[in-house]
């Protein structure tokens, strides 16, 4: 029987403790994530049914998720109210005050 080390098919079938730690880490993180860029409400709603303005907020959430030190933004606003598009400006500020490069 291969078991493998982290993330093999021992750990898919035993979810050892350890995994269940880490799961714990990473819901965390991506409630931090979502309500950093003002989604923290909307945690259970599929991307799918998220309105467009919410929609690319989550792209800037999942890009975060990477941790990146620099994040390339192609005509972030398109389409976008002017109410959605000083919200996506904020987040955008907001991330660059975390010491990410917005370009």
């Amino acid at each position: 029987m291969v078991t493998g080390g982290a993330g093999g098919i021992g750990s898919a079938l035993f979810h050892p403790k350890w995994m269940r730690y880490q799961e714990k880490e990473i819901a965390q993180e991506t409630r931090n994530l979502l309500a950093f860029v003002g989604l923290g409400d909307r945690h259970d709603v599929p991307a799918d049914q998220l309105p467009y303005g919410q929609q690319r907020l989550l792209e800037v959430a999942r890009a975060l998720a990477a941790n990146p030190r620099m994040i390339l933004l192609d005509e972030p606003a398109a389409g976008l109210n002017v109410q959605e598009t000083e919200a996506l400006a904020d987040v955008i500020r907001a991330v660059n005050a975390r010491g990410i490069t917005v370009v």
